[in-house]
């Protein structure tokens, strides 16, 4: 797909309804009226697993669990660096979810909460797929995202934990960016969840429409700041994780990041999380809906390609990757791939104790042999029962 300028966006009865005077208040109402109808709930709601997977309703919290669960286990991935984040990520967000319901990451404006919801739900979708497409492709068509970032894994030999700083920079920067951009492309969720000032019931969407939902999206920022500190204390998490699964050796690398944890590293976060946000908003004027990967066109509907999605959970048919990534999105990895692996090793997380490709087929986790490379680990069980 090119990246080309949008064709100039058509004024719309929404840019219309916009100029009465009512505009502003009118939908203000409506959207207390309208979030007050809604039943959807991230933490409380115990949907089936497989309700959300033909529905483009989010994922709750039960859900996220099933499918990073899933994701880390992949045959595509195991025994392999490659499995490095996709397990940590099980850790992470399992974390992330607890203080989401009632912790540091809770946010009390239902606004922001809905995208914040439909940001993870997104993003840790996305992951899934990435993971079994970009193993079964074998190829990359971008130099940057997470297929990109698994290819340079494997081509540069990466062990474990170089893999896992690799794609945790391009997860926090070209994927959330660009998650974030398809949630504001997304008609699905604004027409069903928004006022009506956000809908769109024509593609593509006219200006004013488009960038009242970016308005939205950037009262959601004061939120999406909240993960900076915590992704600064989940160190050990991290590395607790790999410890279990046995994809790092020794005692170096968990150490490291409860070092690591008492430097100011929360700006550092917040850095590449700034370029992840901007850059999506900036890649609005360069990127039409129909041209982002994560964006289907159903009629008159732009949205996420929830229908296209049939069980067993993470099958790659319908998983579309860039074909280049909008200049912001490429900028802001650049920038974390820098910032994220060069911080981290002099603030002493280091790579000691990262597990190379041979390491890992000589004694595989899976296999329970994960530990006979290093007698330093103890006596915990490997593999997938770890995570």
């Amino acid at each position: 797909m090119q990246i080309k300028k949008n064709k100039p966006l058509r004024s719309s009865f929404y840019g219309i309804f916009l100029a009465l005077p009512l505009g502003i208040g009118l939908a203000e109402s409506a959207l207390a009226a309208d979030l007050n109808r809604l039943s959807y709930d991230f933490c409380t709601d115990r949907r089936p697993v497989t309700a959300s997977l033909t529905a483009p309703q989010p994922l709750n919290a039960a859900e996220v669990a099933e499918w990073t669960r899933a994701a880390a286990a992949s045959p595509s991935i195991k025994d392999t660096p490659w499995q490095a984040y996709p397990v940590a990520y099980v850790a992470m967000t399992a974390e992330r979810d607890r203080e989401r319901c009632s912790g540091m990451l809770r946010i009390g404006d239902r606004p922001s909460r809905l995208i914040g919801d439909r940001l993870a739900d997104l993003m840790t979708r996305w992951l899934g797929l990435a993971v079994v497409h970009c193993r079964e492709a074998g190829t990359r068509t971008s130099r940057y995202g997470l297929c990109a970032s698994m290819a340079r894994s494997h081509e540069q030999g990466l062990g474990s934990l170089e893999s896992a700083l690799d794609m945790t920079a391009v997860y926090l920067s070209s994927h959330m960016g660009g998650a974030l951009l398809a949630v504001i492309y997304d008609d699905r969720f604004w027409n069903q969840e928004f006022p009506v000032d956000t809908h769109c019931s024509d593609t593509p969407c006219g200006a004013k429409v488009i960038a009242r939902r970016a308005e939205y999206v950037r009262r959601y920022k004061p939120a999406y700041d909240l993960n900076n500190a915590f992704l600064a204390k989940n160190l050990d998490t991290v590395m607790n994780s790999l410890k279990r699964a046995c994809l790092i050796r020794g005692t170096l690398a968990t150490t490291g990041a409860r070092v690591a944890e008492h430097f100011p590293l929360a700006p550092l976060f917040g850095k590449i999380r700034d370029e992840a946000f901007q850059g999506a908003l900036d890649s609005i004027a360069l990127v039409a809906p129909q041209d982002h990967p994560m964006i289907v066109e159903d009629g008159a509907e732009a949205g996420l390609g929830f229908r296209a999605y049939t069980p067993p959970l993470f099958t790659a048919d319908s998983f579309r990757d860039w074909d280049e990534v909008p200049e912001p999105l490429a900028k802001a990895e650049r920038t974390a791939r820098g910032l994220l692996t060069n911080s981290l090793v002099r603030a002493g997380l280091g790579l000691a104790g990262s597990r190379s490709w041979d390491d890992l087929e000589s004694f595989p986790p899976s296999s329970g042999q994960g530990r006979s490379s290093d007698r330093l680990l103890g006596s915990s069980s490997c593999g997938a029962g770890a995570f």
